[in-house]
């Protein structure tokens, strides 16, 4: 009797071990399948790639989620408040939450999906899954949450594309690529142009060579600037706070005189034209700003002035400086300008040569934004239709010989005043006054931009593209006269820089 109870009883462990087993085999994968979707983060990123993720823009869900980073007892040497990215799951129709948010990371820090259920709380998850709507919640305090099926994402966020590894995306609109405005500081250098980002204030600084605005590229204008800019009005409206993040940007500063480009015998930049314009020797004011519209933000009016801050006059300079060329018409080998008053040989001597000046310039267009994919601006066109106003004149170029206390000396003088036969070339017919630029950018994962500009009579074109990930560029411009090359003008000039992207 006792052996048929042993048997029995082992037959019935037997049969638990085995049950147990049947159990474990159909309903673990179930919950290892999950656990594996919790702990995407363990997955190799070729696989995490293909899951929606996005970058959160909106300042006050940053500064909540960065919270939640520092109250689970997250390294704040990891955390970046800046650079917060969700990977997230879709989830099945009928469910009422868009997506399962699988894993958050704040700079170098992140949490799994156990994690983010553990440290932000049911609420704060609905918001950034889409669940509730973020901004009319928070305007409109105390409104019911709705539950509906429905992608509420409505605050401001960038989407990774898929085609591109887990890294840090700059996807921000408007501003451009190389003027990003979702990072603390950002700095570019190039030939062209050095650029600072100064920290969370909004302002940039920035130093420029030539006047691009009137086709007139790095040293061929003689001129360079340096500018303040910062943007004066927040774009309030969420339904286009992401793709235009401000109304109005507008920038101040002043503009001087180059040498560069005269007699150059640089090696390095040997294979660049010489230029064949000036900058007067007084400096002048740069001005500009951009309104877009608060109801239609796609659509706005720009302008751009750089006015000389004091009219030329007859003054000694270095001859060094400046860039010349003759008057003499060569079918009857006389000059076309000629000294206004007697100048004695043995005191004055005139050189047959004028210098001709870039005085004042500037632009008044509409523009309007035409972006693809409404929903992700990565990739967008800017097109401005307007008026433009360019002003050279020549002066005239003379030597004054002295000797006074038996001392001889020489100065090398400019003159607007003192000669007959100098030109001003100014806008005289409508191609002068019509300015059009089409510019289009791509800032997602082959970030680059292009632009075509017809100002002045002369067609510019400009391209950049990355060489080495998101911080070494190859930046292209040329330039060439439409109509007859004017003496100040080379029939074609084109330059090639490296550029330098840094952001912290």
């Amino acid at each position: 009797m006792m052996k048929k109870i042993k048997i029995t009883v082992l037959l019935v462990a037997f049969f638990l071990i085995g049950l147990s087993n049947i159990q474990a085999q159909y309903f673990q994968p179930e919950q290892e399948k999950l656990q594996t979707i919790k702990d995407l983060s363990t997955l190799d990123s070729s696989i995490s790639r293909y899951f929606p993720r996005w970058k959160v823009c909106e300042d006050n869900l940053k500064v909540s989620i960065y919270q939640a980073f520092v109250l689970s007892g997250a390294d704040k040497e990891l955390l970046d408040m800046q650079d917060i990215r969700i990977l997230a799951a879709p989830r099945p129709i009928g469910s009422n939450i868009p997506f399962t948010i699988l894993l958050i990371e704040c700079g170098k820090a992140s949490m799994n999906s156990v994690e983010v259920e553990r440290n932000l709380g049911g609420r704060l998850i609905g918001f950034i899954a889409g669940q509730y709507p973020y901004i009319q919640y928070t305007k409109t305090p105390g409104m019911a949450l709705r539950n509906e099926y429905i992608d509420n994402r409505d605050y401001c966020y960038e989407t990774i594309p898929a085609d591109i590894p887990v890294n840090e995306s700059q996807m921000t609109a408007i501003q451009g690529y190389l003027e990003p405005i979702n990072v603390h500081h950002a700095f570019t250098v190039s030939l062209f142009e050095q650029s600072l980002k100064i920290g969370n204030t909004g302002f940039w600084l920035k130093a420029t060579m030539g006047n691009d605005e009137i086709g007139y590229p790095f040293w061929s204008s003689g001129e360079a600037g340096i500018t303040l800019s910062r943007p004066l009005y927040v774009n309030e409206n969420p339904k286009y706070k992401r793709m235009f993040p401000y109304l109005i940007n507008a920038h101040i500063g002043a503009g001087y005189r180059i040498s560069s480009g005269v007699g150059n015998d640089s090696e390095i930049l040997g294979w660049i034209k010489q230029r064949k314009l000036n900058s007067g020797p007084y400096g002048k004011l740069h001005a500009g700003f951009d309104i877009s519209l608060p109801q239609h933000p796609f659509f706005g009016l720009s302008a751009n002035a750089i006015l000389p801050f004091e009219s030329l006059k007859t003054k000694s300079i270095d001859e060094s400086d400046y860039t010349y060329y003759s008057i003499v018409n060569p079918k009857t080998g006389l000059p076309r300008v000629t000294p206004s008053i007697y100048f004695p040989s043995e005191v004055a001597e005139f050189y047959n040569t004028v210098a001709p000046v870039l005085t004042s310039s500037g632009q008044v267009a509409f523009f309007y934004y035409w972006m693809p994919n409404m929903n992700n601006p990565e990739n967008f066109f800017r097109v401005d239709l307007g008026i433009c106003y360019t002003e050279v004149q020549e002066v005239g170029a003379y030597r004054i010989f002295t000797n006074e206390y038996k001392e001889f000396t020489q100065s090398f003088n400019m003159s607007p005043d003192l000669f007959d036969g100098l030109k001003m070339y100014h806008p005289t017919e409508f191609g002068d006054w019509f300015f059009f630029k089409l510019q289009y950018r791509n800032q997602a994962a082959f970030p680059f931009g292009m632009s075509l500009q017809y100002s002045n009579q002369m067609l510019l074109g400009r391209v950049y593209i990355p060489l080495l990930g998101d911080w070494l560029y190859l930046d292209a411009k040329y330039a060439t006269p439409l109509r007859g090359v004017r003496p100040y003008e080379n029939q074609s000039f084109y330059v090639i820089s490296p550029l330098l992207r840094i952001t912290i």
